[in-house]
Formats: structure tokens, sequence, C-alpha cells
């Protein structure tokens, strides 16, 4: 056996390096679900393995966190000799960790090589839907050949071909993301939330928050900030200790469960928390049987939400023989046949491939543009950028930040107390503001707007 100073040291040093120190007498129970993964990363550390296989991870980690169990990853390499397989779809991540790259697609191997050989291969990449970092796919439309993969080193290789003039920054005014001023009152709100659960731990702590009607929100803070806890209450999962939550005015006190769920819909982190009936069809259309709804119409939602979600075809078959990402449409498809008002997805893109995030949000999307309010909660931060109009940021409990996107995104000090970072392209722009470039640059395509060769030619 292990001598007991020796555990109680190795146990100590992995708690450290994955930020679990100051909760080491919590119960499991207790901790979210990426304090939950963590603790996971810190058990299969603390073994002291020489080979080291992780299973994505990083999935339900803030982006601080992710880059700090990365960056333990790559000290476990460099400096104990460990050999460290890693399943991962972080691609920014592994382009400056990785030794070689494995990319497999529908269970074949397809590119194999060195990070610079198998980012170069973008086209196909795409095609299988594998992201390319934000800061190698930017470079190469602006025409550099193989371009560095790490963020410093593309960073330090724009100043100088800004400095030498061989791009230029376009001024231009950027799309403030904002669909017009928020006029009247908000569909819901919270006011002065306390939430402290059994166990004494204090979750929610003074949240104000207004949500306007249409809007996409996103709701971001990191590990264990109370963004699930938050949601659970805007829906009457949980009644706050203080304070309260309104519905278009009214306390939601005042409400059943089914009067709100028909109203509020929460599609929860793990779908297989609420997925219980036997077949797709069945799953769906549970809500809209139990509002006492003519088979007809219950008919008629589950089968225009199934054909939304892309599942229609799977009807019959067992909810818990779909693919993760399939269960969790079939969450969405179950939310969207009660007709919800607002819909809040918490933490939609877990454990998704890239693509898979993808169709999750821009479902969401088109419902939003039908005028259902969407409220998002994530660590996802290009996802952030990408759909969100609004921002809140929440921390130990309270809501620190807010305001549109670009705004948010360029609070950088707030953002880093969080444990939380704009995407590389975003942070790519900051760096780059002394050249003229407007520091609220949300996507690769919007840098490729400001920035552009001198000679005017078209990008590689």
């Amino acid at each position: 056996g292990i001598p007991r100073e020796e555990i109680e040291a190795r146990v100590e040093w992995a708690l450290e390096v994955t930020g679990l120190s100051e909760l080491k007498n919590r119960s499991p129970d207790t901790l979210s679900g990426g304090q939950k993964q963590c603790l996971a990363v810190a058990a299969a550390l603390a073994m002291n393995p020489k080979v080291l296989v992780l299973d994505e991870p990083t999935s339900q980690l803030d982006p601080i966190g992710t880059e700090m169990v990365f960056s333990l990853l790559k000290k476990l390499r460099d400096e104990h000799g460990k050999t460290i397989v890693v399943a991962t779809h972080k691609s920014d991540f592994v382009a400056e960790l990785a030794d070689r790259i494995l990319v497999l697609h529908e269970g074949r191997l397809v590119l194999e090589g060195s990070p610079s050989e198998v980012f170069s291969e973008a086209e196909t990449l795409d095609r299988i839907g594998v992201p390319v970092p934000q800061t190698a796919r930017t470079l190469r439309a602006l025409g550099v050949e193989n371009p560095p993969l790490g963020f410093g080193q593309a960073s330090k290789l724009l100043k100088k071909l800004l400095s030498g003039g061989k791009l230029e920054v376009r001024q231009k005014r950027l799309d403030p993301k904002m669909r017009g001023e928020r006029l009247g009152k908000p569909v819901l709100e919270a006011r002065g939330l306390w939430l402290v659960y059994p166990n004494g731990v204090q979750a929610l702590r003074g949240v104000d928050l207004k949500v306007w009607e249409g809007e996409l929100l996103a709701i971001i803070g990191q590990n264990g900030s109370g963004k699930t806890t938050l949601a659970k209450c805007l829906v009457g999962l949980l009644k706050p200790s203080r304070g309260q939550v309104y519905y278009r005015g009214r306390s939601l006190s005042e409400f059943t469960l089914g009067e709100i769920t028909s109203r509020i819909g929460l599609v929860l982190q793990h779908p297989d928390y609420q997925i219980f009936r036997l077949s797709v069809w069945e799953e769906a259309a549970f809500g809209p049987e139990n509002l006492g709804l003519p088979k007809e119409e219950v008919d008629r939602r589950v089968e225009e939400a199934l054909k939304a979600v892309g599942l229609l075809d799977k009807r019959e078959v067992y909810p818990f023989k779909l693919s993760f990402g399939d269960r969790r449409k079939l969450a969405v498809a179950s939310i969207m046949t009660m007709n919800p008002e607002i819909l809040i997805l918490d933490e939609p893109t877990t454990a998704q491939d890239y693509k898979g995030r993808y169709e999750i949000m821009n479902l969401a999307k088109k419902l939003n543009e039908k005028g259902i309010t969407v409220i998002m909660i994530t660590h996802d931060m290009e996802l952030v950028a990408k759909y969100a109009e609004r921002v809140a940021v929440m921390h130990e409990g309270k809501i620190i930040l807010e305001g549109p996107t670009r705004q948010v995104f360029t609070r950088t000090q707030e953002l880093e107390k969080t444990r939380l970072r704009p995407p590389p392209i975003t942070r790519l722009s900051q760096m780059l503001r002394d050249y003229g470039l407007p520091e609220g640059v949300l996507d690769v395509n919007e840098f490729l707007e400001c920035v552009v060769p001198t000679s005017g030619g078209e990008r590689a």
C-alpha cells in the first residue's frame, strides 16, 4: 500500500491543480456539474498513473478551468514524463498541447499527424464538423501559409504584418447585436433572490435580473457560480429563501406548476434527468397530454416538434437508444410541444461535438426568431458571441456584470475574476486595438472585414 502521508500529499496536490482545495470538505453530491468533473480528474491524478486517458475532461468546465486542465496535462507530460491520451472537441487547446492528433469520423480514422499537419486540412475538417482553431483559420484567410497554432504566436505575427504594412485595418462600425431599445415591463424578472441549500451552501446572494420579451440572453459564470440554481428558480423548481420571481409582473408563486411549465420551459443540463417514457413520440407527447389538450392538437404539436429537431423518423425508438445529442434534441422537442413563451437551455452543448452544438443553438435561434424568449446558460464563449445579444455574468451567487455581448466581452478583468475569457478571436482583436482594430470583434468573419491585406488582393 501507499503510505498515508503520500496519499494525503497526492490528494492535496490533485485538488489544488483542479481548483477544488477550498471545497475538499464538501460532499461530492453538493458540487456543481463542472466541479464534479474536476473531481473526477483529480481522482485520476491522485493515482499518479504512467498513462492518463481522459474522455472529454473539460466538457463542463469554464474557460479558465479548461485552460488549467490542459496546462496541467502539458506539465505532466513535460515535467513528469506522463503519456496522455485525450478525447476532446476543443481544437484550440489540443493545437498547442498535442504532439500528435488522430481525427475520427463515423468510427474511421480520417486524419493523423502533427497539429500543423492536421489543421492544415481545413476543408476536410469542415466537412466532418471538426473546428479549426480561430486564429489559424484567420491567418490562413489572410494569406499566411502554415500559420502558427498558438494564440501568442498568432498575435505576434499579426502585429508584425500590421507594422510591416502587409496588412491594414479597415475602419468598420460593428453591429451592436441588440434588437432595439427595451421598453415596458420585462417578461421575466428576478428581484433580490437568495437561496441557501439545506447543507448551508449559499447558491444565490441577492440576484436581480430582467429578461425582455423576444431576446436571446446568455447567463455565464464559473462552475458553481449559481447559474443552474437561478434557472431552477426562474421555472419554479426551486423556491428562493428570499426574493421573488415575476412573470409578466405577477409573482411566480401565484401560478401552479402546470401553469408555469406551459409558459416557461427548462431543458436540463443532463437530458436523461427529464426523459422517462418508452418511445420518442410518447416522451414528446407527455407535456401537452397533461395539459388536457385534444389528441389531434397533441399529435400536431408532437409531429411539428419532432420534425423541427430531426427526430420524426425515430418516433418509435426507445429514448435511451438514441445518442446523447439526440436525447438532448428530444428534451428540447418535449419542451417545444408545450408552446412556451420562454425557453431556458442549461448548458445546451455539454458533451456535444462541434456540429451538434450548432444544431441545438440554430434550433434555439429559429425559435427565438419566431418570438420565443431564449435564455442559454453556458461556458461556450464562441456560442455566446455568435448567438447572444445580451449577457449576464454570475460570480459567487451574484450577477456582477450585464449588458450587450460586445460590451461585456471588453470587460476582461471582470471576466477573468469569474474564470471566463472571450473567444480567441475577440481577445486577438483586443490585443490589436493599438492598430485601430475594434476590440469588440466577435467572430472570424468580423475580424476579416476589419483586417485586410494591404494589396487589396483576394484572401488565400
